[in-house]
């Protein structure tokens, strides 16, 4: 690929990520305001485009390793999940703890704006559940795997 910087990085695709991460913001913030705009309105799209150029550039970041990190050794795999989790892990655990402390604060504003936008009231459980097994689901990055969490 001729666009590719020094340390593999595609300039064009890293601000299509951009994008695509801004697009989730303003649809979530028009989820919240109860304005309509179409396509941009929608975060649904944009996390598609933003979870499909991640992927694409997950595999071209491994075809430039692949002659140091070959597919078959269990190396290659826990270099990757360790890889991951060091990018992930340390911002998603500083917002899970700023999440966790202002739960009961955010529930009671997004009901003053479902109250403004005429919307039903939603489930406090989803801002306020204190238990064990949320904050367990949430510590091991299973939460996705059970619905009600």
């Amino acid at each position: 690929m001729g666009n590719v910087a020094g340390g593999g990085r595609i300039g064009c695709l890293d601000g299509m990520r951009g994008i695509a991460a801004l697009w989730v913001l303003i649809g979530h913030a028009h989820l919240l305001t109860g304005f309509e705009v179409p396509v941009i309105g929608d975060p649904d799209l944009g996390v598609d485009l933003f979870i499909m150029l991640s992927g694409f550039l997950m595999v071209f970041h491994y075809q430039l390793r692949r002659d140091r990190e070959p597919w078959e050794s269990t190396d290659t795999w826990r270099f990757f999940w360790t890889r991951r989790f060091c990018r992930i892990a340390p911002l998603y655990y500083v917002l899970l703890v700023v999440a966790l402390a202002l739960g009961p604060y955010l529930y009671d504003a997004r009901m003053i704006i479902d109250a403004f936008n005429g919307k039903p009231p939603q489930a406090a459980t989803r801002y306020v559940d204190g238990s064990i097994a949320n904050y367990l689901t949430h510590l091991t990055f299973i939460f996705g795997l059970i619905p009600q969490y």
